[in-house]
């Protein structure tokens, strides 16, 4: 009854172009799925732990919004973009900052400064 329905879209094949070492692409006959499959394969289990322990850190450091975002959870949780956004916008730092150590502020800063990235102390 059901055999009649067309297959999900993800696995119907189609044109796509593809980039060459050359830089000129070159047209391919593949589904999305195999184009996002060669694009970013699946992770494997200790890549995918890796992950989720580095959104775990984030979440701890930055807060929970930063951590959604680290996720890539930021299309389908909009409001925790926006919270993060405004609230960088209205402090003008990145959220967390006052957890971090003192000291480790203070590294921060200079490492800012010597990259270019903060005003220098005046001499």
């Amino acid at each position: 009854f059901l055999s009649g329905l067309p297959p999900p879209p993800e696995t119907v094949p189609g044109p796509v172009l593809l980039p060459t070492a050359a830089g000129a692409p070159a047209p391919a006959f593949l589904s999305p799925q195999a184009v996002l499959d060669e694009v970013a394969p699946p992770l494997d289990r200790e890549e995918e732990l890796y992950a989720i322990s580095l959104v775990d850190l984030v979440k701890g450091t930055l807060g929970e919004d930063a951590g959604t975002l680290a996720a890539g959870d930021g299309v389908l949780e909009p409001r925790a973009a926006a919270r993060l956004f405004l609230s960088v916008l209205a402090s003008g730092e990145a959220p967390g900052l006052e957890a971090v150590p003192a000291p480790l502020r203070g590294a921060l800063g200079s490492l800012s400064e010597a990259l270019g990235g903060g005003a220098s102390p005046e001499a």
